[in-house]
């Protein structure tokens, strides 16, 4: 509808220092690759918290240079791409390295 924001747009807009106590869960990226989990159950983990009214965001672990893990940014894609309500991110992001990334339109 004409000057209303689109529906993802208010995820992606500061939250008042205001509100209630909010909570996330971080995604354990590095657990594909010591074989603790597959990929496929951290989307479900995903799809659970989008299901819960607690959790209002999604975290997904990046290294530089260390502990080698599941990409966070190929991750958070699949997330972004199953959910509508939770606020996606990550703990220290390293995209500088990530060539070919693209943003893509909330529209």
């Amino acid at each position: 509808m004409p000057g209303q924001p689109a529906a993802n747009e208010n995820r992606l807009r500061p939250t008042p220092v205001t509100s209630p106590l909010r909570f996330g869960i971080t995604l354990s990226n590095r657990g594909v690759l010591l074989g603790l989990t597959p990929p496929r159950d951290l989307l479900r983990m995903a799809d659970m918290a989008e299901s819960c009214a607690l959790i209002d965001s999604i975290w997904v672990e990046d290294a530089l240079f260390v502990n080698p893990r599941l990409d966070a940014l190929t991750l958070l894609a699949a997330v972004v791409g199953r959910t509508q309500r939770v606020l996606p991110g990550t703990a220290c992001a390293g995209s500088f390295l990530n060539f070919q990334v693209s943003c893509r339109s909330p529209n």
